[in-house]
This record gives C-alpha cells, sequence and structure tokens, in this order.
C-alpha cells in the first residue's frame, strides 16, 4: 500500500499564543525585553549592544525596507552584506528565544507542557485503544514547522513521542515526524569545527533556571549565555536556527530535512497550514511546495488556518501560490488555540 500523508505547517502565528513574536513585531519583542528588569533580560553576551546597532541600522535604512519586518531587514543586511549587523541580528533572536522559546508550566507536581501544544499533539495522536503506549495517526501524520522553540518538542517528549527531526535514518515506525525547517535551540553545533547537529532532548533540562517561581520553568537547551552543552573540542555548542532571510544557508543536515520535506509533500493527501503567512519572499520554501505539488497525484486538500484568512489580500496570496489547486482550498479564519478544539482525525 502507497503510504500518504496528512502534512501540517506552522508558522509563527501557531506559538504566538505563548509569547513569541511574529516577523512583524519581532523588535517590538525584543526591545521590550532590552528594557525589561535583570531578571527578564536575555543571558545572550552583548544582547543590548545588538539591539542599539540594529536599532541604528534600521534609522538608517527605513526607506529602504520595513523596518519593523524583521525578515525585510535581514533582507538589507544581506544585500548590503553587513556582517556587523548580520552578528547582531543573530544576537538579537538569540536573546528573544532566551526567554520565550520554551516555556512549561509547573502544576504543584509535574512540569507540563504548553497547553495549546499538548492538546494539539493529543489530538494528533490519540490513544489506540486506551493504551498508553500506543497511538493512533503516528505513521500517516508530518508536522513542519518554520518555528525555533521547543515547545511541540517538549509536548512530544512529555508523552514519551520523541520525534523524529529528519537528522540520521529514520528506522522506528509509531514515532512522529517534526521536521524544523529552520533550525532550533536544542540543536547544537560547534562554530569552531563545524560539528554536525548534536540533539538535546527538551525534557533534559526541565527546571535548570527560574523565570517567575514557582509557575513557569525556562527550558533553554543551547541558546547563548545559557549553553550547557560542549563540542568534543570543548567549545560551546551555539544553537543551529536559520535566520528569516530570503538567502539562506540550508547546507550540512538541514538539507536532509528540506528533502525529506519535499518528499513529504509530494506524498500529501492533505496539506493544513496554520499560523503561516506563506511570505513570497521566502523562495526557497515556495520552490519546494511548487515542485512538490507538481509531482503529486494524492493532495485532495489545502486547509489554511490563520486569523487573517478574511483578508482578502492574505487569500488572494494563497491563491496565487497554489494556483492549480483552487477547488481544493479552504479558509478557516481562527486561531491555533481555537482550531485545535475542532480536529477530528
Amino acid at each position: 500500500m502507497i503510504q500518504k500523508y496528512h502534512v501540517y505547517i506552522l508558522g509563527a502565528g501557531a506559538s504566538y499564543h505563548a509569547g513569541l513574536p511574529i516577523l512583524s513585531d519581532f523588535f517590538d519583542k525584543a526591545e521590550t525585553l532590552c528594557e525589561g528588569n535583570k531578571a527578564r533580560q536575555p543571558a545572550c553576551s552583548g544582547y543590548q549592544t545588538a539591539i542599539k546597532l540594529v536599532r541604528q541600522f534600521r534609522l538608517d535604512n527605513k526607506k529602504s525596507c520595513q523596518p519593523q519586518n524583521i525578515e525585510d531587514v535581514y533582507r538589507l543586511a544581506l544585500e548590503f552584506n553587513d556582517t556587523e549587523v548580520l552578528e547582531a541580528l543573530e544576537k538579537v533572536v538569540l536573546g528573544v528565544l532566551d526567554l520565550n522559546g520554551c516555556l512549561v508550566n509547573y502544576d504543584g507536581k509535574k512540569y507540563r507542557p504548553d497547553s495549546v501544544y499538548e492538546s494539539f499533539v493529543e489530538k494528533l495522536f490519540p490513544y489506540e485503544d486506551g493504551v498508553w503506549a500506543r497511538r493512533k495517526n503516528v505513521d500517516n501524520t508530518v508536522i513542519i514547522t518554520f518555528n525555533w522553540d521547543c515547545l511541540i518538542d517538549y509536548a512530544m517528549f512529555y508523552h514519551t513521542m520523541g520525534p523524529y527531526y529528519g537528522v540520521g535514518q529514520y528506522s522506528k515506525t509509531n514515532t512522529p515526524k517534526l521536521l524544523k525547517m529552520h533550525g532550533s535551540i536544542n540543536w547544537g553545533v560547534c562554530r569552531a569545527c563545524a560539528s554536525a547537529i548534536k540533539i538535546t532532548p527538551p525534557n533534559d533540562f526541565v527546571g535548570t533556571r527560574f523565570i517567575e517561581e514557582p509557575v513557569e520553568f525556562d527550558l533553554r537547551v543551547v541558546t547563548e549565555g545559557l549553553g550547557r552543552q560542549k563540542c568534543n573540542c570543548g567549545k560551546n555548542l551555539s544553537p543551529k536556527i536559520i535566520p528569516p532571510a530570503y538567502r539562506k544557508d540550508l547546507s550540512g543536515d538541514i538539507t536532509h530535512i528540506w528533502d525529506a520535506a519535499g518528499e513529504f509533500l509530494e506524498k500529501a493527501h492533505k496539506i493544513t497550514l496554520i499560523g503561516y503567512s506563506f511570505p513570497k519572499t521566502d523562495t526557497d520554501f515556495l520552490g519546494l511546495v511548487q515542485k512538490a505539488l507538481d509531482n503529486t497525484i494524492d493532495l485532495m486538500k489545502i486547509e489554511v488556518v490563520n486569523p487573517s484568512c478574511a483578508n482578502i489580500d492574505f487569500q488572494n496570496n494563497y491563491k496565487d501560490i497554489f494556483c492549480k489547486h483552487p477547488s481544493k482550498m479552504t479558509f478557516c479564519e481562527q486561531r491555533f488555540e481555537d482550531y485545535i478544539y475542532q480536529i477530528k482525525r
């Protein structure tokens, strides 16, 4: 039997409920953190200096880019080949992730995952006949995400469903497939010796640092300033994240993840896009999707879940991208947390 998949694609809007910013308000979030008290400031080394440098770059070039949109600022910095600004932008990204990348709730007994992602995981993979160790839909479901945070990762690990990330050989059945296209804060690489990605399960670090006792605990894993992981050469590992730029470095292990995403999309019978605006500047993913759609005969439905679905420009952007499949598209004007409750598999 030919395996077909339900592919979920998650954008920044899927983590917005947890306090993580979308691209258009990333700088607002970053500067608010910079102005906060010491307990709520990122430990990322040089964060405040980076914020000031990036702010000046945005002011100097406000007529050449959208200064509130981090993706467009990255675009301009790349065009100018301004390595100082590019390094500062990376520190800004890491600083925001440092305090918002993966918070879990302490209920007095357990460090529970984010409730929205926990509900999502349980809806996608319900128990089979009430047996804890067996789950439905695992083999025919793929989750593609552009988010660096570990919110969904921890929800999976919490329920003993450690995901296959697309790195290394996939040899297990009954293992959720989670492809993080832009990397993750729990993926460490050594910049000194260009090591392969080292993945650390986020549950290994529950409770390593208090944020607001006793409600929230921080799950920083590799982020600069808090990294506890070291390379074999003795250097600290840095998080493997791909910045939100239109020209991406998709080399090394990341290539395998993107290749796997393309293969799963070619075999998709349904695609659900949640909290993803599908910017036309993301030419890498746009090309991947269009190639997959050109090579598929299985696709039956394309479902778009986003609070902006009523916006005509938003709809037209999607209709342009999926122009060969107009009759298969549906738009659902909902937030991620509201959509979850109506999921039926």
